[in-house]
């Protein structure tokens, strides 16, 4: 849609620039008329025709007011500065030329040739600024043709008629018609033939291809090719074919004059078309091009709509499911979320909720088990009270018989010690009752003696 657009904005722009460009071209096609006038009344004056002479200085005048037109319209349609300064090379020509032929410094002949030199160069600027604002390169049959054959084909023929206007008015003025004129005149007249029935042939392109042009024209171009016609047949009867010369160059000047100035009226017409019909394309382009990026700005803007509520679709059960997270890390399992929907989102959703309901059975279920485990709790604690008493009895037992066992151990120690004194004692009763009964034996032996 981008690369469209551009395609587009760049065709209006085009467009409008061919619509600008037009009345450039228009203008500079103004300056080559008077150009090729001044040249033809040059030539009158100076072989010495002094009522041409009178009608010269007007010209001029007026071909140094549509120079500084083209001037202004060159900076309106911002030409190259190639363009300009390619322009400006021509101003300069016409500004040595016209000193020279007011000061009759020039002959008849030379005048002739610098005024077609500096035509010459006008038309060569013409078609480069053509080509420039894209007036040669329009897709477009009829407004292609149309420009070809206002803008060429037309120039060419009212150039080489004008030639034919300034050599025979200089011929008729000497009143002498040579050989070398009239050959010059029959080759001018040859190229002018030419140049009318490429111009009347390419014209009526165009107007086959646009029936609105064809209404505007066809009438006007028939009479315009008539006007050509009758006025090389002048020229072809009074130079080429005629013994010498009888016409007044006056009258030759001036139906030359009428000739190339409606050839110039016609091609305005035409011009002035081809610049309606441009701006017709220039609006619809831009219509179409404004459309389209209309077309673009609702589509975007549905788009976002669209991708909000996408978007929302999305967030909303995605912040549900994080509120919901956030709940269960705060040991809330109390949350209850309706979940809609069979995708990804709804999924999660149910599966937290799935999490929510288990996480909540087992916390149940651990407080189930804590209560067991608080009374078991209670139950050994009341039993560890009951030990701790018994054993502190136990203690007490304990102390006091381990003192009895002193006392018994004290009573032992003296039993040892009195056993060990009766032993002592036995040892000595027993040695006592030895001797005794050593005694006994003695006495025995001494009563046995007795």
């Amino acid at each position: 849609t981008v690369p469209y657009l551009q395609r587009a904005f760049a065709d209006v722009a085009l467009a409008e620039r061919q619509v600008q460009g037009g009345r450039a071209m228009g203008e500079v096609n103004r300056v080559i008329q008077f150009s090729q006038i001044h040249r033809g009344l040059s030539a009158g004056m100076l072989s010495g025709n002094e009522a041409l002479a009178q009608r010269r200085p007007g010209v001029g005048t007026s071909l140094g007011q549509t120079m500084e037109r083209v001037d202004e319209l060159l900076k309106a349609v911002q030409a190259s500065a190639t363009t300009q300064a390619s322009w400006a090379q021509r101003r300069q020509a016409w500004a040595v030329l016209e000193p020279g032929v007011s000061g009759r410094q020039l002959s008849a002949q030379d005048s002739t040739r610098l005024h077609t030199e500096l035509i010459a160069s006008q038309f060569l600027f013409a078609d480069a600024l053509m080509d420039e604002i894209g007036l040669s390169l329009d897709g477009q049959l009829a407004t292609h043709m149309l420009s070809r054959s206002s803008l060429v084909d037309a120039m060419l023929l009212a150039e080489t008629m004008g030639q034919m206007r300034a050599r025979g008015t200089a011929m008729l003025s000497q009143g002498e018609i040579t050989p070398a004129g009239r050959a010059g005149q029959e080759n001018l007249l040859l190229s002018a033939q030419q140049a009318s029935e490429a111009w009347y042939r390419n014209l009526g392109k165009a107007l086959g291809a646009d029936a609105g042009m064809r209404g505007r024209l066809e009438a006007m171009a028939k009479q315009q090719r008539d006007a050509v016609h009758a006025t090389l047949q002048l020229a072809q009867k009074e130079l080429v074919e005629a013994p010498q010369a009888s016409l007044q160059p006056e009258v030759y000047f001036d139906t030359f004059t009428r000739t190339i100035d409606s050839m110039y009226a016609f091609n305005a017409e035409a011009v002035g078309l081809l610049s309606q019909v441009l701006q017709e394309q220039a609006t619809r382009a831009s219509r179409l091009a404004y459309g389209m990026l209309a077309l673009l700005v609702t589509g975007v803007g549905a788009a976002l709509a669209l991708a909000l509520v996408f978007v929302r679709s999305i967030t909303r059960p995605v912040r549900q499911a994080v509120g919901l997270a956030h709940a269960v890390a705060a040991g809330d399992l109390t949350t209850r979320v309706d979940v809609q929907g069979s995708n990804e989102i709804s999924r999660l959703m149910r599966s937290l909720t799935e999490m929510q309901e288990r996480l909540a059975v087992v916390v149940h279920q651990v407080r189930a088990g804590s209560h067991q485990v608080a009374t078991a709790s209670t139950q050994i604690a009341m039993g560890n009270h009951d030990l701790a008493a018994r054993t502190e009895s136990q203690a007490s037992a304990l102390e006091q018989t381990a003192a009895s066992m002193e006392q018994l151990n004290s009573t032992v120690q003296q039993n040892a010690e009195n056993a060990r004194q009766a032993n002592t004692l036995a040892h000595s009763a027993s040695s006592v009752a030895t001797k005794g009964g050593d005694v006994v034996a003695q006495v025995v032996e001494t009563m046995k003696g007795i």
